[in-house]
This record gives C-alpha cells, sequence and structure tokens, in this order.
C-alpha cells in the first residue's frame, strides 16, 4: 500500500512516500533532494539463541546523498540487536556485512523484523525475516563464526575431540567445539587441499608433502613423488589421489608408493566404503578399486566436474559443478539426483544421519537419504569448500575464512 503526502510551506512542495510492506522506505523529496535507499540479501534468517548470523546490507545513495547511515532493528524479541550501529556512504552503493545476535535468553519463534536507517532528517528501511531455533536437527540452522583467517580453508575434519581446517597459505586451524579456532604454525606456505582423520591421527596434503599430527598442534611431513589433493582410508592402507591422476598408496601415512596415473585428469576427491575405494575427478570421471592399485573407470551420466565423494548409509555420495548429485551402492552404476541448486557443489559430509553438501555462494544442502536436498539458509555469500562432523556439530569452511558450524 502506498501513502502520498504533499505539504505546502513558504512556496515549496514537499513529498513524503512511504511504501508499506516491501523492502524500502525513503523520506525527502524523492525527485531532487538527496536520500538513500536500503535492501538486505539475503533477507530470510535462521539464528540459535546464543549465537549469531550473517546478512548483506546495500546503501544506494541518491541525489548525490552522502553522509552516516545510523541503523537499529525494530519488531523483534528482546535480545535481539545488529552491529555494525552504523554505515559511511561516500556517493556510491555501499555494501556492509550486517551481524545479527541473538542471546541465549532470546524468544525462539519467527520475526518480521525492519532494520531502519536514519541519517539527519532522511530514514529508510529494509525488512527481513527472522527465525530464532533451538533443538533443531544439525544442519538446519548455520552460525558464522570467527577464524582467525581471510585465507581460503579447503578442508575441515574431526577426531580426538578436535577439529583441524587447512587452506591457502599453509593456513592450519584447529579448535574443539568449532567456535573458538587457533592458527597453528607451519613450514610452508603451499596450499593444504585436505585434512582427514584416520588410524588415530590427522593427515593433510600440503603440496608434495604429507603432514601427519594426533592433537592438530604438531605436525611432521613427509615428501611424496606427486601433489596429491585427497585421501582415504581404508581395508588396511592409505590412498592419495592427485595431480595429473596420479595415485599414490601407504600402511602409514609415512611412507608412499606411486601407483601410477589412471587418467589425465586431476583426482579431485577419494572416499572409501562397502570394500571399495572411489574416486573422481574433472569431465565426471570416476574410478572404483578393490586395492587402491588397479582401478576400473565407471560410468557417471555426467560431463561435469565432480568435486568430492563420501560414503555412508551404505551409499557412495558424489558432488560436483551446477549443483550434480550422484549416488551408487557400490560404485559401479550412479544415480543423479536433484540437488535443487545449479550452485558448484565443492564438499560433502555426513553425520547424525544427515548428509550435507556445501558449495558456491554459500550454497548448504542437506538430505536424509542423498536423493532429496533441502537448501539452508548459512548467511553467508561466501564459497565454502568442506564439511565435516564432530562432537554433535557440523562444521563447514570456505572463501575468506569462513567457518560456519550447525547446530
Amino acid at each position: 500500500m502506498a501513502i502520498l503526502r504533499a505539504f505546502k510551506s513558504a512556496g515549496l512542495v514537499l513529498l513524503f512516500f512511504a511504501v508499506q510492506g516491501c523492502n524500502l522506505q525513503l523520506s525527502g523529496d524523492n525527485t531532487t533532494s538527496p536520500a538513500f535507499s536500503m535492501q538486505l540479501s539475503p533477507d530470510a534468517l535462521t539464528v540459535a539463541p546464543g549465537s549469531s548470523t550473517q546478512t548483506t546490507l546495500t546503501v544506494t545513495p541518491r541525489n548525490g546523498f552522502v553522509g552516516v547511515v545510523d541503523l537499529q532493528l525494530s519488531g523483534g524479541p528482546t535480545g535481539v540487536s545488529v552491529a555494525p550501529a552504523s554505515v559511511t556512504v561516500s556517493g556510491s552503493p555501499v555494501s556492509q556485512t550486517l551481524t545479527i545476535y541473538a542471546t541465549g535468553s532470546a524468544s525462539t519463534g519467527t520475526y518480521d523484523l525492519r532494520l531502519e536507517g536514519s541519517s539527519g532528517n532522511l530514514t529508510s528501511y529494509a525488512g527481513f525475516n527472522l527465525t530464532i531455533g533451538t533443538n533443531a536437527a544439525p544442519g538446519t540452522h548455520w552460525t558464522i563464526r570467527e577464524s582467525g583467517t581471510t585465507k581460503l580453508l579447503r578442508s575441515v575434519a574431526f577426531g580426538n575431540g578436535t577439529f583441524v581446517a587447512g587452506g591457502e597459505g599453509g593456513t592450519l586451524l584447529s579448535s574443539a567445539d568449532g567456535v573458538s579456532w587457533t592458527v597453528q604454525p607451519t613450514a610452508s606456505l603451499d596450499p593444504i587441499r585436505s585434512v582427514i582423520f584416520a588410524q588415530n591421527k590427522f593427515v593433510a596434503l600440503q603440496g608434495r608433502y604429507v603432514l601427519i599430527s594426533t592433537d592438530g598442534a604438531t605436525w611432521s611431513s613427509n615428501e611424496v613423488e606427486v601433489t596429491p589433493y585427497d585421501v582415504a582410508y581404508g581395508d588396511g592402507q592409505f590412498v592419495g589421489v592427485g595431480s595429473g591422476g596420479n595415485v599414490l598408496t601407504s600402511s602409514d601415512a609415512v611412507n608412499w608408493t606411486k601407483q601410477g596415473s589412471i587418467t589425465s585428469y586431476t583426482l579431485l576427491g577419494i572416499a572409501y566404503g562397502n570394500g571399495v575405494f572411489t574416486t573422481v575427478a574433472g569431465g565426471g570421471k570416476i574410478f572404483t578399486s578393490s586395492d587402491g592399485v588397479s582401478w576400473t573407470e565407471r560410468q557417471s551420466g555426467t560431463s561435469y566436474a565432480l568435486q568430492d565423494v563420501a560414503y555412508a548409509e551404505d551409499r557412495f555420495v558424489a558432488v560436483g559443478d551446477a549443483g550434480r548429485v550422484l549416488t551408487s551402492a557400490h560404485g559401479v552404476t550412479w544415480t543423479p539426483q536433484l540437488s535443487g541448486t545449479n550452485h558448484d557443489l565443492y564438499g560433502i559430509g555426513y553425520g547424525d544421519g544427515i548428509f550435507v553438501a556445501v558449495g558456491g555462494s554459500g550454497s548448504i544442502l542437506t538430505s536424509p537419504d542423498a536423493v532429496s536436498w533441502t537448501e539452508r539458509t548459512s548467511g553467508t555469500g561466501s564459497t565454502l569448500r568442506g564439511v565435516a562432523y564432530g562432537n554433535g556439530s557440523f562444521v563447514a569452511v570456505g572463501s575468506s575464512g569462513a567457518i560456519l558450524t550447525s547446530p
């Protein structure tokens, strides 16, 4: 509903125009006077009591508006707040990440809130929907955490009561709860492409080195012949896959044997289950092996790059570019599933009866069976590259040091 009011004073006609039920309100002369508008994306958010979520505020100046826009929330329950408290506009549109906080005592429910912006006698607002939930299933609601780094994080694993994440610039982080993270020193700036936990130790892949740690803090390293991208453990051995389609095997993650190349594509992900190693690559390539030495190519039915694969609930699940999801019981015959997204999917994990896939533009999908998928609100636009489950929580990691937890 639009309301138009005209006031005549000293020969001037001032117009006040308000739009109700929309994501915009302007005050001042809509034709020539300085003004600004506000928009939030996403405008449907979820947060658990005692945590926070994020969205992006875009302030667009009109007719030469410059100045500080003060921000405040209205319409929400007690215990909900926003930061920062203001945004400075210098003549061009400004995008600002906003953090919405909910205290532990905030009442659960779904609320229609309004973010109000004011600068002098000018006002604008942007409406959004906030769900404050509790006791939700893991993977449903996500909270953004401070990582202490701006580097791209590619992988995360859980073991021995500790999460370990790795990424660009040799970045290694550890956390007991997924909330508070500690940066761990490394000897190289080469990217860490994968971290897993198996045989009571963390195994991380950094350039042409394999790093080993029992606690995520103290690491030893061993050089290998090729650059591995991912590693899995099964049937008494570690199998690494990577550049040039090469495969490495090891019984202890210390001494590695190069088994040769099985494809010209870089092998991006590997998983073990049901007595079979399954590895995926660009071009929709899938290969399986019972021993990590002899490999057989399987038909995937897609030419899109497959980025990662996992095994749980008696099935392999592969994810890839343009929202591709494939499932297979034995790694031989693959069935495409409808994910509901066109974003590239880079990581797949499983825990507490739920598959979680993560990808571009903050995409998070969950499924109880890897067949029916539900898109979740992540609160971030950062590309998410890896996800792991441990100690009752999922942890997802990605670009610009992004770390999210659920619940």
